[in-house]
């Protein structure tokens, strides 16, 4: 006959097999939840560190847009673009932090960069990439472009990224309205370190997430969320028609002041020319800036160097009449030289500091008097032959090919 045992020698072994049981199905609750719900390496490096404007969706007050997505859109030009983000809220694959063989190069800038109206594969980044390794350039290419970003925000991008993610490369796009208003830099835009935050690897993902939860954070899951739109519609104190519409009807035709009103076209475009008309002639000084840049990435072994992208108007007349349709009339032309004095006092400021430069203004006016419109007809934003352009010439600067502004560079 079998011995069973003692009934108290039993009971251990039930026991023992339900822990066992309990710690297996904890062991599989976890490397489910870290599948389901990543989180990235560092805690301290997020876009929304780096936007003056958050975009309008639900997931902003939460604090983070890891897997969100959200759609720009230029309903009179019938284009929009879906944009997918990573851990860190950039439009970019997801990044591994510790950096590998491959050379790095970081491209940052605000939505020109980050590719409005463009998909991803269309951006000026991950162009550039294909263009460096099909010339057998080991790289890897990161879009740090952040929509509605400015100088004081690429300086403190620019100061993290450098300490975080170790490039040996950073390409600065500045866009015209970069120098509008007359940009100061003071010293409280200086960081005294960076030390990002790693993220422990022991910490329970379960309890990661439920404590996010009652946080309420936002939990990021494998998958990007719904995708929800830039601009906010009307009523929403973040779409200025909310409270200037009335104004903004005055002079903006119909359908376009339907399309702002629902967030469907940039509502903040209404009076650009004028804006710009403005503020081109003001003088510019970002002397200073780009000092700060130099010393900075200079003892870090970083390469830097920065373009120059204009505003439609600036390259030539073919965009004026879409303009004018949102804009109060009285402003012909923005293609005299008055208007082009600040990216030819950035050029010989970089030039002094021994920064490569390329101001693309007339580059990019000589594809378009060919009849090559690089941009989209109502919104400033360009179109993937424009993005491509803008690659291909900064491919051009990184190899060190001379750099003539009135030659064209070579477009893919």
């Amino acid at each position: 006959m079998t011995q069973i045992g003692p009934p108290a020698t039993r009971t251990h072994v039930r026991i023992a097999a339900w822990l066992l049981l309990a710690l297996l199905a904890l062991a599989i609750a976890e490397m489910a939840a870290r599948i389901v719900f990543p989180l990235p390496e560092i805690r301290n490096f997020d876009r929304g560190r780096y936007s003056p404007q958050m975009v309008s969706g639900p997931l902003l007050a939460q604090a983070t847009l890891a897997h969100a997505s959200f759609i720009v859109e230029s309903a009179p030009d019938n284009i929009a673009s879906v944009h997918k983000l990573n851990l860190y809220g950039f439009r970019d694959r997801d990044w591994r932090i510790a950096k590998g063989a491959a050379k790095r190069v970081l491209v940052l800038g605000d939505s020109m960069v980050e590719g409005f109206l463009a998909s991803e594969e269309e951006t000026i980044p991950r162009v550039l990439e294909r263009l460096a390794r099909s010339a057998n350039e080991d790289v890897e290419v990161l879009n740090l472009g952040v929509g509605g970003a400015g100088l004081n925000h690429y300086i403190a991008l620019v100061q993290d990224a450098a300490q975080i993610l170790k490039p040996d490369e950073i390409v600065l796009v500045l866009h015209a309205n970069d120098l509008l208003g007359s940009p100061t830099f003071t010293s409280d835009l200086v960081k005294t370190h960076t030390e990002a935050t790693a993220r422990s690897r022991w910490m329970p993902r379960i309890a990661s997430t439920i404590a996010r939860v009652v946080r309420h954070q936002a939990v990021p899951r494998r998958w990007h969320q719904e995708p929800f739109s830039f601009f906010p519609s009307v009523p929403n104190p973040a779409n200025p028609w909310t409270s200037n519409g009335e104004a903004y009807s005055k002079f903006v035709t119909p359908a376009l002041a339907k399309a702002m009103r629902e967030g469907r076209f940039n509502p903040f475009n209404t009076g650009e020319v004028q804006a710009y008309e403005h503020y081109l002639r003001q003088p510019v000084d970002i002397k200073p800036w780009l000092e700060f840049l130099k010393k900075f990435l200079g003892p870090r072994n970083i390469k830097f160097s920065v373009v120059y992208i204009p505003q439609p108007s600036q390259t030539t007349d073919h965009y004026m009449p879409f303009k004018q349709a949102y804009c109060p009339p009285g402003v012909p032309s923005l293609m005299g030289e008055p208007y082009q004095q600040g990216a030819t006092l950035v050029a010989s400021q970089a030039r002094e500091l021994g920064i490569p430069f390329l101001n693309l203004t007339a580059p990019i006016r000589d594809r378009e008097s060919a009849g090559s419109h690089l941009y989209w007809d109502y919104d400033e934003h360009m179109r993937p032959s424009g993005y491509a352009f803008v690659a291909a010439a900064i491919q051009e600067l990184r190899v060190g090919q001379p750099q003539d502004n009135k030659q064209k560079p070579s477009s893919q």
